[in-house]
């Protein structure tokens, strides 16, 4: 019931802010999910954030570096992988929604939110810990294999495990390689920027 009525808001909340709108966003959560509005009714609805649907990719990913750092330090969690799943799962949009009721930058559903301890979805940096502290969980249940945890971030730990391994579902394991790809990306990028330094220090 919680789920479905959170799902309700999700879709409730992609109708009233089309592209075209601009409105600041109030919302708050209670034991029924996430409640959104731009027109608040009672002191329950607080700003949750101002109207900026048009936010770069550049913007997302310089803006989340710092939070995304601290989430891979406090949950022992490659940085390159959190990015990876940030590039993959919203393109480093902090307002992004998805189809399916997906929130925020790493895209946490209204259940795995809560579990997470994650108040306001939008935030950028309560969602990279959110997700990040999730992922970290997945790690830990699936023993390391990352392939099973990232199948399991996107379609959940049940279906993993009921298929024991990465399910045959398209968008399943489009996510999957996608995520794998931009890993190898990003840490191919930070062990150059590392050589580079590193080369710079010995000329020093």
């Amino acid at each position: 019931m919680r789920l479905t009525i959170a799902l309700i808001n999700i879709v409730v909340l992609c109708v009233i802010f089309k592209p075209s709108a601009v409105a600041d966003v109030y919302g708050y959560v209670d034991r029924d999910g996430y409640h959104f509005t731009n027109l608040p009714m009672d002191s329950r609805y607080k700003l949750w954030f101002r109207e900026q649907r048009n936010v770069s990719p550049y913007y997302g990913a310089k803006h989340s570096e710092p939070h995304i750092q601290k989430a891979s330090q406090k949950y022992g969690v490659e940085p390159n992988l959190i990015k990876a799943i940030i590039k993959v799962e919203s393109n480093f949009n902090p307002y992004a929604v998805s189809p399916a009721g997906a929130l925020g930058i790493m895209q946490l559903m209204p259940g795995t939110a809560t579990q997470m301890g994650v108040f306001n979805v939008f935030d950028m940096e309560e969602n990279i810990h959110g997700g990040t502290q999730y992922l970290r969980n997945l790690l830990r249940m699936f023993n390391g294999d990352l392939l099973l945890s990232l199948a399991a971030y996107n379609v959940g730990e049940k279906m993993v495990r009921k298929c024991r391994g990465v399910p045959p579902v398209e968008e399943t394991q489009r996510f999957v390689r996608q995520v794998l790809q931009w890993f190898h990306v990003y840490k191919a990028s930070t062990e150059k920027a590392r050589r580079k330094k590193g080369l710079e220090e010995t000329r020093i």
